[in-house]
This record gives structure tokens, sequence and C-alpha cells, in this order.
């Protein structure tokens, strides 16, 4: 096992470990689990899940609700719920293991009730260790790791901060690079602003070891890390299109800019994310699914597209989706690209 310092440690006493909210997992592992919520009834009404798996729950009938706050069941190792209603669609990410009851307070008389089981995962792990965070207790850190060989994240969360606690990471690959990067958010808006403003700080991983350690103590050596905060779109009910491509825009809704394209092959259920460039400002997410297969896009019906508005938070957004057939016309603009080879001869001059 290999540890990475980046200050002389103190007296290193680390408090115990738990997460107060989450934003994105570990996408190399994540799993959804869904479980379907009707009339006096969660199906299944017993799930076995790993740590960092979200259960999605989707009431397709009558006015009920999760109930699994530890107010209720105080043996739970976390709270989770949502409001009583119709039509809803629930989830949670499970970042502690141990066992989770829960109810739907309505019902609960007619013995609508469920349990999810959440196993540690055995994968090989980087353990972050904070120290000495007394300036930011209570305030917000966030955090990102990712594998610097794929380009891709392994983990992206928001947590409150204590004095000394640990993050867990599972699923790094013994010999690979990964870099982490966080920021606490020092004057409370929600949103990153670059240091001194907030206090951020990056280190990069060379080659880990099956079980890395990186044993942070809180320093005023701060990097500006261009945080990059995300629109995440959580899709529900996709049936119809499941096989098709899916377009998605974040447009700039002062200048019409496109900030952000992905694309995506439709399932039943899943979630797509996009980077916004500047976050305090208001954005619209376009998005159609090719549904007469002719590879561009068609105004709807021929098509079936959709608009959402953000009003211009300065963190993360979380959009909820369930397909509907409230169209709109999104007047897709398609883009062509050129790819490049064999520019040896003009490496280093200047491209127009």
């Amino acid at each position: 096992m290999k540890t990475n310092v980046t200050l002389m440690l103190r007296d290193l006493s680390v408090g115990f470990l738990f997460f107060l909210s989450c934003i994105s997992l570990p996408v190399s592992a994540q799993t959804s689990h869904i479980v379907d919520v009707t009339s006096n009834v969660f199906t299944p009404d017993q799930l076995t899940i790993l740590v960092g798996d979200t259960v999605v729950w989707t009431n397709s009938q009558g006015n009920h609700n999760v109930n699994g706050t530890q107010s209720t069941y105080p043996s739970n190792p976390e709270s989770f719920g949502n409001g009583v209603g119709a039509g809803w669609t629930f989830r949670h990410v499970f970042t502690l293991p141990g066992t989770y009851d829960y109810q739907c307070d309505p019902h609960q008389a007619f013995g609508m009730l469920g349990q999810v089981i959440v196993e540690e995962t055995m994968d090989p792990r980087l353990t972050i260790n904070f120290t000495g965070m007394t300036p930011h207790v209570g305030q917000s850190l966030w955090l990102l790791v990712e594998d610097r060989d794929e380009g891709t994240e392994l983990l992206r969360m928001v947590r409150v901060i204590e004095e000394s606690f640990t993050i867990e990471v599972p699923g790094i690959v013994a010999g690979k690079d990964y870099r982490v990067e966080f920021f606490a958010d020092h004057n409370g808006n929600g949103g990153y602003d670059d240091p001194p403003t907030d206090h951020a700080w990056r280190y990069d991983l060379d080659a880990v070891s099956e079980d890395e350690v990186l044993d942070f103590a809180h320093n005023t050596e701060f990097q500006d890390i261009d945080w990059d905060h995300r629109v995440s779109l959580n899709l529900e009910g996709m049936s119809p299109h499941v096989g098709q491509e899916i377009y998605f825009a974040l447009i700039d809704g002062l200048s019409g800019e496109v900030i952000d394209r992905e694309s995506e092959i439709v399932s039943e259920s899943f979630t797509v994310e996009l980077s916004k460039d500047m976050p305090a400002r208001p954005y619209h997410l376009d998005f159609f699914s090719d549904h007469n297969g002719n590879g561009h896009y068609d105004a709807p019906p021929a098509d079936h597209a959709w608009r959402l508005e953000l009003t211009g938070s300065l963190g993360d957004d979380t959009l909820d989706f369930v397909h509907n057939t409230n169209f709109t016309d999104v007047r897709w603009k398609h883009r062509l690209r050129v790819r490049f080879s064999g520019m040896t001869p003009h490496v280093g001059q200047m491209f127009t």
C-alpha cells in the first residue's frame, strides 16, 4: 500500500466516516435498481446492492411515499425518503453499508414495507484522509476523482466538512494514473470561485497501488482547478425510444451558445451529464430522440423533442424527466466535424 503525504501531518485523529450528500457516483461501478410503487406494495420489497449503487422508486399507482428516515428507523445508517404524492420518481444513492428499512407512511398498516441491504464492495480503493480542516468546518467540500488515462470520472461528490474525515473511493486500478481535485466553498455561495475566494487543491497520483492512501492536511497552497459544475438529467420511462439515439445540448439562455453536447443510446432509465461553463447564468437543455431513425433531427412528432429550463444556480443542477408527449420544436442544429491527421509539416503553426 502506497501513501501520498501532502503536508507534515499533525496528530491524526480520523473522525467517523459519513456522507451527508453525494452527487454523481463511482461511474465505473454504479448500478441502478428499480422498485415499482403500486397499491400497498413495493416491488421488489427487498434488495441487496453494493455501496455506490442507486435505487430508483417509481410510483405508478396511488398516493405513496418512501420513508427511510432515522427518526422512523433509528438503526438505518442514514436517512432517505420523499413526500407523499402520486406519479413521482425518487432515487437515492447508498454510500454507507448496512441494512435500511423503509415504509409508505399512508399504507404502513397494510404492510407496505421495504428493505435495502447495502454490502461493501471488495474493489481496490483510494482512501483520502482529511485533517486540520478547522477553517472550513460546516462548509461544503466538492470532490472529483478522475482517471487520467481514460479521461473519465470515478467519483464526483459534495459533503459537509468536519475537522477530520475520510472519503473512500472504490474501483481504482493498480498501475493507472488518477487526479484528485477538491475545493471548500469558503464564501458559501454554492458554486466554485477561484482561490483565494474558495480554497482549492489538486493532486496527481501516478501508477497507483491496489489500495492507495492520500493524506491531506489543510494548507494554503491553493490551485485554480477550473471546476466544471454539472447538469445531471435523470430520464425515466423512456421505453418508446429504447435502442434509439438521443441527443442533448446545454444552451446558454442569454447568448444562445451551445455549451456542451452529448449523445446516448436510449435505455428505459439512464442519466446524462453536461458541463456548465458559467454556473450563474440561465440555461436551457434541449434534447431529442431520433424516433424515425433517419440520423438527423425532424420537428415533432416525426422525432420527439423536449426543452427544460434552468434558472442559473451556482452549483450543480439535477433534473428529473419522465417521458411525455409535451414535445417542443427545439430547431436542432447539427454540426460538421472535420478530423485532421498527418499534419506534421504544420505542427506549431497558426491554423485558421
